[in-house]
């Protein structure tokens, strides 16, 4: 069978799946501090969302918003710029803020699949995002995609990370 894509909004039944696909990307994070965050994140201005299916089973998602002042992942953004990063990418901006596919999915064009269709409904100029600097998959597949380097290294916790911006 193949992948459907749907979009992710807040009566979606599969918020414990998208959770569970949350941890098994990223371990040392707790299923449901990732729930209250993505339950709070789709209350946000231009918040899009896209989740992919596998024999109705979820094996992906995707989702952000728009970028705005007094946001707390903007902020860390903001002093982590110059003032003319700052213009030239956080003006009009979407935040891409997850992209996660499970293990046993990975290699079949999930991921660029998930990518391709969150940016069809976002209108903004600019989207940025932050990946962790060792994680050369995500990193050559945002760059097969488009995007660019803008910061190296970013540290939003104690692990570097590295922005990078894509113009729409």
């Amino acid at each position: 069978m193949g992948i459907t894509l749907k979009t992710l909004h807040n009566n979606l039944v599969d918020l414990d799946a998208i959770a569970t696909v949350f941890v098994e990307c990223f371990p040392t994070n707790d299923k449901q501090e990732f729930r209250k965050s993505l339950t709070k994140h789709m209350t946000y201005e231009g918040f899009q969302g896209i989740v992919a299916y596998e024999n109705s089973e979820v094996v992906g998602f995707a989702y952000g918003y728009t970028s705005l002042k007094g946001q707390y992942y903007r902020n860390l953004l903001e002093s982590a710029l110059t003032e003319q990063q700052q213009e030239d990418w956080l003006q009009d901006c979407f935040e891409f803020v997850e992209l996660c596919v499970k293990t046993t999915a990975r290699k079949k064009g999930i991921g660029t699949n998930l990518h391709d269709a969150l940016f069809q409904n976002v209108t903004t100029q600019t989207a940025i995002l932050t990946t962790q600097i060792d994680n050369l998959a995500a990193r050559a597949m945002y760059k097969k995609l488009g995007w660019e380097e803008i910061k190296k290294p970013f540290y939003p916790g104690e692990e570097p990370y590295v922005i990078l911006g894509k113009k729409l």
